[in-house]
């Protein structure tokens, strides 16, 4: 019989179980499976099939009307799954029939609806179709003709190297329309002689491709026969009865969901959607079974093997662990992968005869000549049977060969025991690297075993070790980061079968993506390395990344660059889903280390600093630790996963407290851009430019003291060489600006131009430019570089202010106008009021209302803020007393508030005819002192157009 422990619709998908006993597997995250081209399918002959009634034990069963119509809409509904068995008193008198109706309520579901496909294996199944039918409203369309129905040998494991003989009967129903009901039913009989007459079974209440209605599974055996069954009892209705001898077992399911999948929860959460059956009495059983099934292990070994076995002991010495280990290589590399699981062959190996004079076989093939090589050797070895899906959670399910889907074999070697996979061809080392880890619980191929086994656990076991070190060669280039990731066990086979598998270049887009999420802008700096490392089972890749722009200035004083301690962050990234209603998978249970070291050319720390983090629950423990030193700094973090599974209940815990490790597996590393010496000259300087100020009386703005402190700042900066190109720049236009503020117009120029040549495409330099030209009163240069400033950053209104002054100066008010009003389509610069006050004057020298032009813009409040009383003091519903006064409320901004409320009130007298009062005004504005304002020197300017006027 079929096994159909995979998920429905997902045949051998994600290690949920197999058609037979094998499944390759490996457990490192970038495992992969050799791929072979799948050959185009071939219709088989007619006689495949047969067309006939259904079997008269069938107990007929119709839709639900009443259920279905309380299901959920979908594109596509089962109104009914109806699974019926039949086994006889004698072995291989089992027949299953199966009766399904499908609705199609959607165009989406018309193709999923519309195709009829049936697995059997014809070496011990034959199938028979009844009925299919396409209903639609009350009227029967037949559809029923066996021309229509194709027989395939498909195939489909062969891109993992087994042909299981495995047919497919496929219909493609024409004419099918929304609102159809497509009904069909179909018997298989035979059963697997493998299982030696005994029922074994899996089946599915829920299914991929829509919700379901009704669900039955119906088991009708003798009495006497004792089936034992499982049904998840929240989701099934159980009942049973016996009739004349026979014992007849119903489960039913209504109203269940359409199947989804969920690639981080464990496959034993969808257990509770199946329904197992089982013949054996308990694992004692099943081993006892195992045991006949494996006997060829346990054999006289053949001439051949015999001849094998001495030839790698002769090799190997007396030595029983270089016996076991060469023999182990042997199976593994000489021997290649394929499997031929036809029939009885999908649970009984090849004879080790057989296998050996192929040089291939699958898991069980291997297992069992691994076990008979070593026994002719004198060795002791057993196959074991587990479940590369269900690990220790087989357990919960039913004693039956179905729990199994892959054969390893127990190695007992003086005080040690050995649990070692054939199927392992990328594997090398050591004995102890070499342990099948992580797969919970077996069950020995022995008579004498009555119970599973539990297996290695690698808790213990060192998975992933990285050390990244970002190097300076100097502080003021961009940084090179040598990232070195060494895999250990399972996690460098995986590693090695993605390098045999896939093209280099796409191998290194896959670990260098996991950099660059970490390090914005990375590039990678020459191909990936690969490494083995000899004497162990471990594998070493080096990258080599450039990172420009890699530092960052902080809020000007420090420079920052981003890290993260790669393996540990991505095994610990959780899935974006909160809250989880299932389980999920955590990672491979072992020990993941990675470390970022620091090298500077120089001392760029004060002190040293060593800063330990340890924190832990039942599913991991994080250990961090910081250390600084003055040339230089390491963070490594050392991750114990203890458990591979998280509960549902517990993922909100889980999550919050991720959020606790985060900051300690990735953040930034901080460089202050000054060094001792010039962090000391600097305050002594500081201090002492102000006790001169104070002696000598000069009054300063606090504007200004601010600026003339972060020029000396900026200076040193530049001169401590700490800084990369475009960092350079951006220190640069932070200098002008304060040169600017200083009244340095002509230094603040050649700033901003040496920031620009450094790096052309700074918008801030663009900008700090355009308001130093229009100081200067070179107003095209200004509108030029606006005009720049604002192609880089069009959302930055800054230098739209500047080309709007810029034009107003030189006589393009219309222009001006323009850039005013578009600067008040926002709404808070509409609140600022500055380009108001400019909007009423361009609209002044255009001859216009300025009053009209501004009343949209203008503030409703009682007390509104400043520079609201100069737009009022402009447009006639202020007071120049009220102004001033408003001008003199906040005793520290006051000057700057006079300077500005004269400077507006000289443009308004300007444009009133009135020269002497602008004069005047414009002499007050010069007179607060504060030259940071640009109303200062505007001001400035419009009294020299007026001297030079008389």
């Amino acid at each position: 019989m079929r096994d159909k422990t995979t998920m429905p619709g997902r045949r051998l998908t994600h290690a949920l179980g197999a058609t037979g006993m094998c499944l390759l597997l490996f457990t490192g995250s970038a495992a992969v499976l050799a791929a072979t081209p799948k050959p185009k399918p071939a219709a088989a002959p007619a006689e495949a099939f047969g067309v006939g009634a259904a079997p008269a034990w069938a107990q007929p069963v119709a839709p639900d009307a009443a259920l279905s119509a309380a299901m959920p809409k979908a594109p596509l509904q089962f109104l009914l799954i109806d699974l019926q068995t039949r086994t006889g008193a004698t072995a291989g008198d089992e027949t299953q029939y199966r009766h399904v109706v499908r609705q199609v309520n959607d165009a989406a579901g018309l193709q999923a609806g519309a195709q009829i496909q049936i697995e059997f294996d014809p070496s011990y199944q034959t199938l028979v179709l009844h009925r299919l039918e396409v209903w639609r409203g009350n009227s029967r369309i037949d559809k029923l003709d066996r021309r229509k129905v194709q027989v395939l040998q498909r195939e489909s494991q062969l891109e993992r190297q087994m042909v299981d003989g495995r047919r497919t009967a496929s219909v493609v129903l024409e004419d099918v329309r929304v609102g159809d009901r497509i009904e069909y039913a179909y018997s298989l009989r035979g059963a697997n002689p493998v299982f030696e007459g005994r029922f074994v079974d899996t089946d599915w209440s829920v299914d991929p491709k829509g919700p379901t209605a009704l669900f039955r599974y119906r088991l009708l055996a003798p009495e006497a026969r004792s089936i034992h069954l499982r049904a998840d009892p929240s989701r099934h209705e159980v009942t049973s009865q016996v009739n004349a001898g026979w014992r007849e077992t119903v489960v039913r399911r209504t109203g269940s969901p359409q199947f989804q999948y969920d690639a981080y929860a464990p496959p034993s959460v969808y257990q509770v959607d199946t329904v197992q059956a089982s013949e054996f009495a308990d694992w004692n059983d099943v081993a006892r079974w195992a045991a006949r099934v494996f006997a060829p292990a346990n054999a006289a070994p053949s001439a051949a093997v015999q001849a094998q076995a001495d030839a790698l002991r002769q090799a190997a010495g007396e030595d029983p662990a270089e016996r076991l280990r060469r023999t182990l290589d042997f199976v593994q590399a000489e021997v290649r992968y394929f499997g031929t699981e036809i029939g009885a062959n999908t649970h009984r190996p090849a004879e080790p005869d057989t296998v050996l004079k192929q040089r291939f076989g699958d898991c069980k093939d291997k297992a069992t000549l691994l076990a008979a090589l070593l026994k002719a050797q004198g060795l002791s070895a057993t196959p074991v049977l587990v479940s590369t899906g269900f690990r220790s959670d087989v357990a919960g399910m039913l004693p039956s060969p179905l729990a199994f889907n892959h054969v390893i074999a127990r190695v007992q070697l003086a005080d040690q025991t050995w649990w070692l996979d054939g199927t392992r061809a990328q594997q090398t080392g050591p004995l102890p690297e070499r342990q099948s880890i992580g797969l919970g619980r077996g069950l020995l191929a022995d008579a004498a075993t009555s119970e599973l086994s539990v297996l290695p656990d690698g808790r213990q076991t060192l998975r992933v070790s990285g050390e990244d070190r970002i190097v300076f060669r100097s502080m003021s280039e961009d940084p090179v980061l040598d990232a070195e990731l060494t895999y250990h066990g399972d996690q460098a086979e995986g590693i090695r079968y993605l390098l045999a598998q896939q093209p280099a270049a796409e191998v290194e887009k896959q670990f260098a993506a996991e950099y660059v999420r970490h390090y914005t802008g990375a590039e990678l700096d020459g191909p990936m390395q690969s490494e083995e490392i000899q004497g162990h089972n471990a594998l070493r890749l080096r990258l080599h990344f450039k990172l420009p722009g890699y530092l960052r200035l902080s809020d000007g004083k420090t420079l920052v660059g981003d890290f993260g301690l790669v393996s540990l962050v991505q095994l610990l990234r959780l899935p974006d889903q909160v809250p989880r209603k299932q389980p999920m998978m955590l990672g491979s249970v072992g020990i993941y280390r990675h470390a970022v070291e620091f090298k500077f050319p120089e001392e760029v720390f004060s002190r040293e600093s060593r800063q330990p983090f340890d924190l832990a629950d039942r599913h991991l423990e994080l250990h961090t630790l910081s250390e600084g030193r003055r040339d230089g700094a390491r963070i490594s973090g050392e991750l114990r996963l203890l458990d591979d599974r998280l509960e549902a209940a517990d993922w909100l815990a889980h999550r919050d407290q991720l959020v606790k490790l985060w900051p300690k597996m990735q953040g930034s590393v901080s460089v202050p851009t000054v060094n001792a010496r010039q962090a000391a000259a600097l305050s002594d300087r500081a201090t002492a430019s102000d006790q001169q100020a104070r002696a000598s009386g000069r009054t300063r703005t606090k504007a200004q003291i601010s600026a003339q402190v972060q020029m000396w700042l900026a200076q040193a900066r530049l001169d401590s060489n700490r800084l990369p190109p475009k960092l350079r720049a951006q220190v640069l236009v932070d200098l002008g600006v304060q040169q600017d503020h200083l009244g340095l117009l002509n230094e603040a120029a050649r700033t901003f131009d040496t920031a620009l040549k450094l790096d052309p495409r700074n918008s801030e330099a663009h900008a700090g430019m355009s308001v130093n030209a229009l100081l200067r009163r070179e107003d095209a240069l200004a509108v030029d570089h606006a005009s720049q400033a604002l192609q880089l950053s069009p959302n930055d209104n800054g230098p739209r202010y500047t080309r709007a002054y810029a034009r107003y100066y030189a006589g393009e008010a219309g222009p001006a106008r323009d850039e005013l009003l578009e600067i008040l389509k926002n709404r808070s610069d509409a609140e600022k009021g500055y380009a108001t006050l400019w909007l009423h004057l361009t609209t002044r020298r255009l001859g216009g209302d300025g009053t009209a032009a501004i009343k949209p813009y203008q503030s409703t409040e009682a007390k509104p803020a400043w520079p609201q009383p100069v737009v009022q003091l402009l447009s006639g519903t202020g007071t120049l007393e009220q102004a001033l006064a408003a001008a003199k409320a906040d005793k520290e901004e006051a000057d700057g508030r006079l300077c500005e409320l004269y400077f507006f009130l000289g443009q308004q007298q300007l444009l009133d005819g009135r020269a002497e009062a602008a004069r005047d005004s414009f002499q007050k504005a010069v007179n607060t002192g504060v030259v940071e304002f640009t109303e200062y020197a505007l001001a400035q300017r419009e009294l020299q157009k007026l001297t030079t006027a008389r």
